[in-house]
C-alpha cells in the first residue's frame, strides 16, 4: 500500500530502505536536536527491524519522484496509549514543504483507517 500525497509518496518502509535509515542516523545535521548521532550497532538493527515488524508503530519511507528522502513514523506512547508522529528527512529536501506534505497525508491516512 502506497499513501499518495500532493508532492511525495509514503510506502511502507522496507529492508531496500534501511540504507536511509542509518544514512539519517548517522547525519549529524539531521540528529542535531535528536540527541546526536547514533552508532550503527547491534540494538539500532533491531530497532529498524522492530519498527518493520510493526512492534513500534508504523514506518513509511517518504519518496519524491522515486528518490528516497525521508523517514515518517507512528508510534505508540507507553504512558498514554497515543500516537508519536516523528520525522527525518535528508537535509537537501528542508525547506520545501515536503515534511509537511507527508505529515498531511499520513495523518489523514490514519484517521481514514482507525477503527472507530
Amino acid at each position: 500500500m502506497r499513501i499518495e500525497a500532493e508532492r511525495v509518496t509514503l510506502a511502507p518502509f522496507s529492508f531496500r530502505d534501511a540504507g536511509l535509515w542509518f544514512a539519517l542516523a548517522r547525519d549529524p545535521q539531521v540528529r542535531a536536536h535528536l540527541g546526536g548521532v547514533l552508532p550503527v550497532v547491534p540494538r539500532t538493527k533491531a530497532f529498524v527491524r522492530d519498527l518493520r515488524l510493526g512492534h513500534r508503530g508504523c514506518l513509511w519511507c517518504v519518496r519524491d519522484n522515486g528518490r528516497r528522502i525521508g523517514l515518517i513514523y507512528l508510534t505508540p506512547t507507553r504512558e498514554t496509549g497515543t500516537q508519536e508522529l516523528s520525522y527525518l528527512f535528508r537535509p537537501a529536501f528542508w525547506g520545501r514543504g515536503l515534511a509537511s506534505d507527508a505529515v498531511s497525508a499520513l495523518l489523514r491516512h490514519a484517521k481514514q483507517t482507525a477503527p472507530n
